[in-house]
């Protein structure tokens, strides 16, 4: 397997009901290997991944690459959830991306609007 990358996080107690913004921050330029891969939760910083890529390395996708999130590449781990939202970015974002990002979809995450629209037929001369 190549580009494995695996972090895990336990979610705190009262959280799992709650909607909850997961990022995975990869960046191969960071001179310190931790902060190569971390883990934000809801815009916060929480984690940082115990092996990282090599500095500048390139983390390469084929076309019949396997790509796996939320379980493991066997499939031994099936997620258990829901997932909405999955983002993948070919430049590592900042800090900042992150947490707007959270932000937005912590405020909104764009379900269709339910509310049934208010209807007013008046008639019109000339038309029956």
């Amino acid at each position: 397997m190549k580009n494995a990358l695996a972090l895990s996080y336990t979610v705190a107690a009262g959280m799992s009901a709650a909607r909850i913004v997961v990022t995975v921050v990869v960046d191969t330029t960071q001179a310190v290997a931790a902060n190569r891969v971390r883990l934000f939760i809801n815009g916060t910083q929480v984690a940082t991944a115990s092996a990282a890529p090599a500095l500048n390395a390139t983390l390469a996708v084929a076309a019949n690459d396997e790509f796996a999130v939320g379980n493991r590449d066997t499939g031994a781990r099936g997620f258990q959830g829901s997932m909405y939202y999955l983002g993948v970015y070919n430049d590592a974002l900042s800090d900042a991306d992150v947490a707007a990002n959270a932000t937005q979809l912590l405020s909104d995450d764009d379900r269709p609007d339910t509310t049934k629209p208010e209807v007013t037929l008046t008639s019109n001369s000339g038309f029956v």
